[in-house]
């Protein structure tokens, strides 16, 4: 049945022969040409790492896409994850437990498995080895898992996933550690000119970019290659700046400063007035993220550029979204299994996790309750992947308030948007109020109710009064940012006890579900910014504080910037008001200093409206400038 195959494999077709990737160079080393045709034909389904691995081998972002994962899937997709928080927590016995578990686990055939398999366990065992000979074997050995052939001079032989890359970097480390200079320049140089040649999203080169150009600084003499040194760094930062990413900023703003140094130095001249403003603005981004991680203990001590601790996928449990959406449609086991023509003691154990459906099952499952068609892969909320990296574009301008640029790209797409599926057709009317609002063509109470006209969309039995409406349904992504964009019109119009329950209700329904939070980073995030807020204009500071320590500390594990600079303002703002009437110089002095961090982190990051705001707040609490402080 054409109708029932996975629609993932058909996006890959779609990228491959609009790159001209040929399917052999594509799935070298990574899976059988027959396999990987099955997979793009759409008869077989890939799993997670695989196709994480395609995807990133495409220059796609996987990362970006929702993933439903059945229970056996997840529970290895977050023992991969906790393997890696354990290697950069240092926590030895626990690795070693983990790394053996997921030995256990994994397919034979499961090349990217195995790979990292292989990668963990020579990071644990690296004692043993004396000689760079054994390393250099044994780490190639590694890579030539799914790269055959390689070399540190073929690179450009071969499409590389962002692990590949790592094993890379992971090599390049150990040449400078054995002082193998020359083979780590090679290294390096190559790898950097690929990734900037490459036609990778800017979201998949900042994942790999700023690790390549630190190792690069025990490679460059800051003298002699002044150039290149800080070409190279002023390249990663500007990533960094343009994707909110905080990866291995500190190593950075470091490089920056001593080679914009040395370029003095040896031009033996003084700073012009524009090179002196961004040293200083460098300086004082670099004092606050130093304060920061001190703070919260993020230290990895470089074993960042084996290992990155990314924010992770939306991740949601097939089982239990079958369970949620029986529950909350009133059927029965029974009832569903008459409807789509299975028993109810499958359906059972489904919602178990004992067993998954079929493909066919499957398919029938996602037409009734509106799931995507690709179990394993993606869910995209439009057909063609150009359209969605234009979503994401959009979702970027209106963070940061740049309505026009999101208006113009929106009137490009929006035709070509069909509005036959009830999310496609929720983010056309949703997007329009948004932009129609900041244009000021609507009000408020009009954008409300447009907003909640797109929610019922795919939640037609939302009730603003109800404040379980999420018992039997956690919210995808769209849906959670929908719902808190809902809660501000309502704080808006001078109902903040509504608002503030429509942000627990969807923070609550996160922490009910048996996924992770953490696997639902960035929504979790963003909901708590406007929740934190409107408790503490409730008077409810020290449980804003409490909450507000627990999500900036998870932004700082992840990478993550966009919500920092709001949470530290949060932070200071809070604990300004609960001290207000026992303010002491050092209290008032600690909450002047998480404005400054908030305030300089948003010029790193360019939300240039954020860091106005808080220039102004700051002279209206403190009575100073921010930037003579």
């Amino acid at each position: 049945m054409e109708s029932q195959k996975d629609e993932t494999g058909r996006l890959i077709f779609k990228q491959r022969v609009q790159k001209n990737i040929s399917e052999k160079e594509l799935s070298k080393g990574l899976c059988s040409i027959s396999e990987y045709r099955k997979i793009e034909k759409g008869e077989k389904a890939a799993g997670r790492m695989l196709l994480n691995a395609l995807f990133e081998r495409l220059g796609c972002a996987s990362d970006n896409f929702s993933v439903i994962l059945e229970k056996k899937q997840y529970e290895l997709y977050d023992l991969h994850n906790r393997i890696e928080k354990a290697y950069l927590m240092q926590e030895t016995e626990k690795l070693y437990q983990m790394t053996e578990l997921y030995k256990d686990k994994i397919s034979k055939k499961a090349r990217c498995e195995h790979q990292f398999y292989c990668k963990m366990k020579f990071l644990m065992e690296e004692h043993s080895y004396h000689k760079i000979e054994e390393v250099e074997e044994t780490l190639i050995s590694i890579i030539q898992i799914t790269i055959p052939n390689f070399t540190i001079d073929s690179i450009f032989d071969f499409y590389f996933c962002k692990e590949e890359i790592f094993l890379c970097c992971l090599l390049a480390s150990r040449y400078l550690r054995y002082d193998e200079r020359k083979k780590a320049k090679v290294l390096l140089e190559n790898l950097m000119l690929y990734v900037e040649k490459s036609n990778w999203d800017i979201e998949e080169k900042v994942k790999v970019y700023p690790a390549i150009v630190v190792l690069l600084f025990q490679v460059y003499d800051v003298w002699t290659d002044n150039e290149k040194w800080l070409s190279a760094v002023q390249k990663a930062i500007s990533l960094l700046s343009e994707t909110s990413r905080t990866i291995l900023i500190e190593e950075l703003l470091a490089g920056y400063q001593i080679g914009m140094k040395e370029k003095i130095r040896k031009r033996q001249r003084k700073f012009t007035e524009l090179e002196e403003v961004n040293y200083k603005n460098i300086t004082r981004e670099l004092e606050c993220i130093r304060e920061l991680k001190k703070e919260y203990n993020i230290s990895y001590k470089n074993k960042e550029i084996s290992i990155q601790n990314y924010e992770y996928n939306e991740v949601y449990l097939l089982p239990e979204m079958i369970l949620d959406y029986r529950t909350r449609a009133g059927h029965s086991q029974i009832k569903l299994g008459e409807m789509i023509d299975i028993e109810w003691e499958t359906i059972s154990r489904y919602e178990n996790g004992r067993s998954n459906p079929v493909k066919k099952n499957y398919w029938f499952l996602s037409e009734e309750m509106g799931l995507p068609h690709c179990k394993h892969g993606v869910h995209l909320p439009v057909e063609k992947y150009e359209i969605y990296q234009k979503i994401r574009e959009i979702e970027q301008y209106l963070f940061r308030h740049e309505f026009i640029l999101a208006e113009q790209l929106f009137l490009e797409i929006e035709p070509l948007i069909s509005k036959e599926r009830a999310e496609n057709k929720q983010y056309c009317i949703w997007i329009k109020a948004i932009l129609e609002f900041s244009f000021k063509r609507i009000s408020e109470r009009e954008k409300l109710q447009r907003l909640e006209t797109a929610l019922y969309c795919t939640f037609p039995n939302f009730c603003v009064k109800k404040f379980d409406f999420l018992k039997h349904h956690i919210p995808k992504r769209h849906e959670a940012i929908l719902l808190s964009q809902i809660a501000v019109c309502y704080e808006e119009l001078g109902e903040r006890e509504t608002a503030i329950q429509i942000l627990k209700t969807i923070l609550d329904s996160y922490k009910k579900s048996k996924v992770k939070e953490e696997y639902h980073s960035f929504v979790i995030s963003l909901v708590m910014v406007n929740y934190l807020e409107y408790l503490g204009r409730q008077g409810n500071y020290k449980e804003a504080l409490d909450e507000i320590e627990k999500v900036l500390k998870m932004q700082l594990e992840f990478q993550r910037g966009s919500m920092i600079p709001y949470l530290i303002y949060a932070k200071g703002w809070n604990l300004l008001k609960m001290e207000e009437n026992q303010m002491t110089e050092e209290k008032k002095e600690l909450c002047m200093k998480y404005y400054r961090q908030a305030y300089w982190i948003s010029g790193f990051i360019n939300d240039f409206i954020m860091q106005q705001k808080i220039e102004k707040l700051y002279r209206k609490d403190f009575g100073r400038e921010i930037c003579k402080d």
